[in-house]
């Protein structure tokens, strides 16, 4: 078996485990695979009845966006409030600037919206929607899903599923700061640019990955800021609440 169908496989197995569980499966950004197929059957039943077939449109990847759910934040939650924390003890791979990278990285999605999403930065953490933390090591990630696989960090969104009402109650981000821990080789600037714009295009919605390297959503990560179709993408998906037909 070719390693992209064993993967697609497993992808989709532990999603319905999740789902038999009644739990909430959360997004990790994957350093070494593309965005798994999910079986369609699966996709109908995860996707809300009322909503209309997920295909992307010829500038925009929205099909793989949205794999099995929104994740869009709702009007009434605007504008998001985003709380990016310190480095974690020990850290010395994190570099200060990063924190505003990441911020600026939410406003580039932001702008992309047309006024359709609003994000804030908090000072304070229990003031916050979306909380941003960073993980010196790679192993931390270890306590969310398997570091062996998804190495630049994580991403958990809550009262997003199958059984929820389909849009998030909060979120929790960790990005990871060591390129090699074992050496203490921090990622370079644009590493991390790329990894920040991946992760906040993550906990704003956009759950899949695109099949462009070029796009911030693509594999590898190497966008330095959004191309036309992440912008299509983002906008499009929160322009679903313009739609009567829509939840």
């Amino acid at each position: 078996m070719k390693t992209g169908s064993l993967c697609s496989l497993c992808t989709l197995c532990a999603l319905l485990a999740l789902f038999l569980l009644g739990l909430k499966p959360a997004f990790c950004v994957n350093a070494n695979s593309d965005t798994p197929e999910i079986a369609p059957s699966f996709q109908e039943h995860a996707t809300d009845k009322r909503e209309k077939p997920l295909k992307s449109g010829p500038n925009d990847y929205f099909g793989s966006a949205v794999v099995l759910w929104r994740a869009d934040w709702r009007p009434h939650r605007l504008p998001v409030k985003i709380f990016i924390d310190n480095s974690s003890p020990g850290d010395k791979c994190y570099k200060p600037e990063w924190k505003q990278m990441l911020y600026d990285s939410f406003l580039e999605w932001e702008s992309a919206t047309d006024g359709l999403l609003k994000v804030k930065r908090v000072d304070k953490e229990d003031d916050a929607d979306i909380v941003c933390h960073w993980l010196a090591h790679r192993s931390q990630l270890n306590q969310f899903c398997d570091a062996r696989i998804y190495s630049y960090g994580y991403t958990s969104v809550r009262g997003v599923g199958l059984d929820e009402k389909h849009e998030p109650d909060d979120a929790t981000m960790y990005i990871v700061t060591c390129r090699d821990e074992r050496a203490g080789i921090a990622y370079t600037d644009r590493q991390m640019k790329s990894i920040c714009l991946n992760q906040a295009g993550r906990v704003l919605g956009i759950q899949g990955n695109s099949p462009d390297p070029l796009d911030a959503m693509g594999k590898p990560l190497r966008a330095q800021q959004l191309s036309d179709r992440d912008r299509n993408t983002i906008k499009r998906l929160y322009s679903l609440r313009l739609d009567p037909d829509r939840p």
